[in-house]
């Protein structure tokens, strides 16, 4: 494949110019630049800008996705290693949680038809059982945040 202008490589990758000029900001790629100024992403970028926009998707902030880059070209080590098992592990850990606590949005949105009633006493039954529910939700959510706080982060 020839390297592609920032236009193709934004369509090819599925993301905005702007992102990938905020991601060469960011030094997250380095797509070479031509004489007039002009960004030509190699294949190598667009491999990196597919690994970044996964990992945005997986809620990986910039910095998160920096360290892992940053792997990409470390020469392996035995601190290296360390290092990533730990961030991995905490990444994990927090994917886990977050999906956890969308099972429980998902369980609210089932339960808000059921509170859409004509019956004043069931309407109120089911505004009681809605109200539960989400402070549930919010007491699980709080203390999910204060996990993830809890948790010390290379990145």
């Amino acid at each position: 494949m020839n390297d592609l202008t920032i236009k193709e490589a934004a369509k090819y990758c599925d993301l905005s110019i702007d992102s990938l000029r905020y991601y060469e900001k960011e030094g997250l790629v380095l797509p070479k630049r031509a004489e007039n100024g002009y960004r030509y992403y190699s294949e190598i970028d667009l491999r990196h800008l597919r690994y970044i926009a996964v990992m945005r998707y997986a809620r990986f902030s910039i910095k998160e996705i920096k360290f892992f880059m940053n792997l990409l070209k470390s020469p392996p080590s035995e601190k290296c290693h360390e290092e990533t098992i730990q961030q991995f592990k905490a990444k994990k850990i927090e994917i886990e949680e977050t999906i956890h606590f969308y099972q429980h949005i998902l369980k609210l949105l089932k339960v808000i038809p059921q509170t859409i009633l004509t019956n004043e006493a069931e309407v109120l039954e089911s505004q009681n059982l809605f109200d539960n529910y989400m402070l549930e939700i919010y007491q699980e959510y709080q203390l999910m945040e204060e996990n993830r706080h809890a948790h010390t982060k290379i990145w």
